[in-house]
């Protein structure tokens, strides 16, 4: 709140004056809100969507509003709570509620820590994702990196398709929470410890259709394994987070009622910023310089700002002895499309003929790339395998280059199956046939 507030133009500041006060000013700042949305309602009509931000759990003027953007929150500080009121709210708000958790990971919480950024915190993802599945909410993560929602990440459960929720959630032992979907469950662990749930378990669920299995993701092959779903221990801590206030992060998973692979594309960028979680951004050798506008355009970027870290748009050479590699941690073995992406150099002078090698399961591949032509815009390199766990890779050469080198983005796009099926039919027995000495 700002320290001079006159909400009634009389020239005193309201916080300080006699009979007036914060909760006085709170009390009309609110009331004002609530003229404003049904305003908005009554000249939107009921068949438009109004989704608010009001920095709390509070849903104002509720028959005007389908909903809030629950943003920045993280663990849990009570989950009783949580329970009990996001019904209420979806309850309350004009139909149909519209309701989104943005999860922002926190720098204090130790599984956030790891190499590569918080965006590979697939515990605190799978965690917030679950608890806005059970509560029929959206959900978007930006990390603690990306500041004011610069960018937000993408993850292999959102290409899941469930379907829609059968019956409500469900507690099948203390802190362990399950939702029955058309195409699968999702389960979430609310503990601050580790807590193991079984198969056995979700059977006594009203809604279960099981068996169930868990997915064959890329990001997390550990958890997404494809495995069916028998018994599994979900993480759960807490830790000391802003305002010295105890935050519980547990863990979830969603299942799926077939056994399915899903992959999200890779982009490994030339800045952690725009590299897909899970993989690490590229690596640069000899001399390369980072530039966003003031040195080009047509750039692969989630965000290009100079007080922003880790979010250069890309990286530009003249030193023939420069290198550029992408390497994807592929979690999942098969075929992927791998494409690329150049932007445009200020100076004009790009490369006519910059070698892509790719690194592959059958060995390597050279691809000569004009980056004067097919500017901002992904550009097929061609489908190769690549083995989960190999040092699968695409390497940019600047040596036999004339002009700048552009060492953008590559992206790799599981096909899931698709080209030649595999023949599984044994050969008819042979007829007529003789076998001589």
């Amino acid at each position: 709140m700002f320290p001079d507030v006159d909400l009634d133009n009389n020239g005193q500041n309201d916080l300080t004056e006699p009979g007036k006060g914060k909760n006085w000013v709170i009390e009309r700042w609110v009331a004002g809100v609530d003229k404003f949305l049904n305003k908005l309602r009554s000249l939107l009509g009921p068949n438009k969507l109004i989704v608010i931000n009001t920095g709390s759990q509070d849903l104002p003027t509720a028959s005007a509003v389908n909903g809030l953007y629950f943003e920045n929150t993280g663990g849990l500080f009570n989950w009783d709570y949580d329970k009990n009121i996001m019904p209420q709210l979806h309850s309350r708000a004009a139909q149909p509620p519209i309701f989104t958790l943005n999860n922002k990971t926190d720098p204090s919480n130790p599984t956030s820590k790891g190499v590569g950024g918080s965006k590979n915190d697939f515990i605190y993802m799978r965690f917030g994702l679950a608890r806005a599945m059970l509560f029929g909410q959206y959900f978007d993560l930006h990390t603690w990196e990306s500041g004011e929602h610069y960018w937000t990440e993408y993850y292999d459960e959102f290409d899941l398709d469930v379907g829609y929720p059968t019956g409500n959630m469900y507690e099948v032992k203390r802190g362990i929470w399950v939702r029955f979907f058309d195409k699968g469950a999702v389960i979430a662990n609310v503990n601050n410890t580790n807590t193991t749930v079984t198969d056995a378990e979700l059977r006594s669920a009203p809604g279960y259709a099981g068996p169930y299995w868990r997915f064959q993701g890329g990001q997390d092959p550990a958890m997404n394994n494809g495995q069916q779903f028998n018994s599994l221990t979900l993480n759960g801590h807490s830790f000391t987070g802003y305002g010295n206030a105890t935050i519980i992060v547990g863990d979830g998973v969603v299942l799926v009622k077939t056994p399915q692979t899903v992959v999200a594309d890779m982009v490994i960028d030339n800045v952690r910023s725009a590299t897909t979680a899970g993989s690490p951004a590229a690596s640069f050798s000899g001399s390369w310089q980072q530039v966003c506008e003031e040195g080009g355009s047509q750039y692969y970027t989630l965000r290009c700002a100079s007080w922003v870290d880790n979010s250069y748009g890309m990286h530009l050479t003249t030193d023939r002895s420069a290198t550029a590699t992408f390497r994807p941690k592929i979690g999942v073995s098969g075929p992927y499309e791998v494409f690329e992406w150049h932007g445009q150099p200020n100076s004009g002078d790009a490369a006519t003929s910059v070698t892509y090698t790719i690194t592959h399961t059958g060995g390597s591949a050279n691809k000569t790339v004009n980056q004067r032509n097919n500017v901002g815009r992904w550009n097929s390199l061609g489908t190769y395998l690549f083995t989960a766990g190999s040092n699968a890779e695409v390497k940019i050469l600047s040596a036999g280059a004339s002009g700048t080198v552009v060492a953008d983005a590559i992206k790799f796009v599981y096909q899931n199956g698709s080209g030649p099926e595999p023949d599984n039919d044994p050969p008819a027995p042979p007829q007529n046939v003789r076998i001589e000495n």
